[in-house]
């Protein structure tokens, strides 16, 4: 296989995988009312939550594996023997690589949707939220402002630190998030507790 379908192949499976990531990102933190755009996530970090829900729903490999597998026989049963061949044939021809792709992304879709949604869930419930406790803040000039265990730190970007106040009593009509976002530049120090 050359390096330049090895390229295409590695660009192609990148794309399905950080898909997954946007899409569960997003879902995850539309969850706190927040729209993951103003939050400053870097690339890198949406390519590993695709790579990462994996270990949410293992069936997705199915889908990275399959994708590859296809890819790999398009591009290394590139001769003339193969070529001849009615299936290769049937699975090299642009129009089913598209309808592929797109059946790939269509099942990728709900599934990455619904990993960021449990996760989100898990977070928002006090006996099983994975995010660290906020303690207190320090800000300059002013006094430090503590906090009890129902604060949870959400995201720390280049600007802002988000965070909320988590579910306590696991109430199922607690739809309404308090989120608050503090500017990073006022802050001296956070304590945190994991």
């Amino acid at each position: 296989m050359s390096s330049e379908n090895i390229y295409k192949l590695l660009t192609t499976l990148s794309l399905i995988v950080i898909l997954v990531g946007i899409v569960t990102t997003e879902y995850y933190y539309i969850q706190f009312g927040i729209k993951y755009q103003f939050l400053e996530i870097p690339f890198f970090h949406l390519l590993y939550r695709g790579i990462t829900a994996i270990y949410s729903a293992w069936y997705l490999i199915i889908i990275y594996i399959s994708i590859g597998i296809w890819l790999s026989f398009i591009e290394t049963n590139n001769t003339i023997k193969v070529r001849k061949n009615k299936f290769y044939k049937f699975l090299s021809n642009k129009t089913v690589s598209i309808l592929l792709i797109s059946l790939a992304i269509l099942v990728s879709f709900p599934v990455a949707r619904g990993i960021g949604i449990s996760q989100a869930k898990k977070d928002l419930n006090y006996n099983t939220c994975t995010l660290p406790e906020l303690l207190s803040i320090e800000i300059h000039g002013k006094e430090q402002l503590d906090f009890d265990s129902s604060y949870r730190l959400l995201n720390i970007s280049q600007d802002y630190i988000v965070f909320f106040i988590i579910n306590e009593k696991d109430n199922p009509e607690y739809t309404k998030i308090p989120t608050f976002w503090l500017n990073k530049n006022s802050i001296n120090k956070i304590k945190l507790r994991k």
